[in-house]
């Protein structure tokens, strides 16, 4: 941005200098919005839980690898009936051994993973922000918590349905030459773990919520479900960014999408009413 506001091509650290120093005499020189503190400490603490989430499931797997080396036929790993079954088939020495560490260790990570969890809500029941967001159905505290502290001050973004998509890393990449209109993947630029809890309350939030649900099965007609389950995250962060900017319930937000005297048309928006894509 500063160096788009430089008159000449020529670069140099004189230049720069007098170029920077003119924007900052002219109150012109660019704002860059960085979260506060406690924002960081929530989000890496939702880092913590994503790691500590795969640990786990990398154990449950090598156990369930353990359980099919011993004759077992697959089951619910984490269920009480199919642990006791590969605790007391009979294994060899160095298979008794892995099946004793394994259990330990998933035993250590359920009580660690429960213990950051607590943590976790007691921020989210604490702040307002994160029980509205909550208001929307799919939507659990975890991915109210991480839309939170990630967007931020939602009011610093002019078109929300363009710039808060494109914040988060899920605007579609797009590959245009010669009058051909080509849209790639999603550019994924933002915070990668912001759109995997969206895409996993996109799965839910596609069964619950009436408008989201009809949106995938009219597009998962025309398009693969992993592109429609996209555009539900996308369409999601949308409406849970409008819902912060205006401190809207989702009950509230569907009342005025419906109110709205521009609807969107094809799964795409039309108007500035709400600025929805739903």
């Amino acid at each position: 941005m500063i160096r788009k506001r430089a008159t000449s091509r020529h670069k140099n650290d004189a230049r720069d200098a007098e170029l920077i120093l003119g924007l900052l005499m002219r109150g012109e020189f660019p704002a860059i919005w960085r979260r506060p503190p406690e924002s960081d400490q929530v989000i890496e603490v939702l880092m913590l839980r994503h790691r500590m989430v795969r640990q786990r499931t990398q154990v449950y797997n090598r156990r369930q690898a353990l359980a099919h080396s011993a004759g077992l036929p697959k089951g619910r790993i984490r269920s009480m009936k199919f642990q006791e079954l590969i605790g007391s088939v009979e294994m060899d020495e160095a298979a008794s051994l892995a099946r004793k560490q394994y259990f330990a260790l998933s035993e250590s990570l359920d009580e660690r993973l429960a213990e950051v969890e607590r943590w976790l809500k007691a921020k989210a029941e604490a702040d307002p922000k994160v029980q509205l967001l909550q208001t929307q159905k799919g939507v659990g505290y975890l991915t109210a918590l991480i839309t939170v502290n990630t967007l931020g001050d939602v009011s610093r973004f002019k078109k929300v349905g363009k710039e808060v998509v494109s914040f988060a890393g899920l605007d579609p990449v797009e590959r245009s030459s010669a009058g051909q209109v080509r849209f790639g993947g999603v550019s994924k630029a933002g915070s990668s773990i912001l759109r995997h809890h969206l895409g996993q309350a996109a799965q839910m939030a596609s069964r619950l919520d009436v408008k989201l649900k009809s949106f995938y099965k009219r597009l998962s007609k025309k398009k693969p479900k992993a592109v429609a389950k996209t555009a539900v995250a996308r369409n999601l962060l949308v409406k849970l960014a409008i819902m912060l900017r205006d401190n809207i319930n989702a009950d509230e937000f569907d009342v005025q999408w419906e109110l709205s005297p521009t609807r969107p048309l094809r799964g795409r928006t039309v108007g500035n009413a709400r600025e929805a894509v739903v």
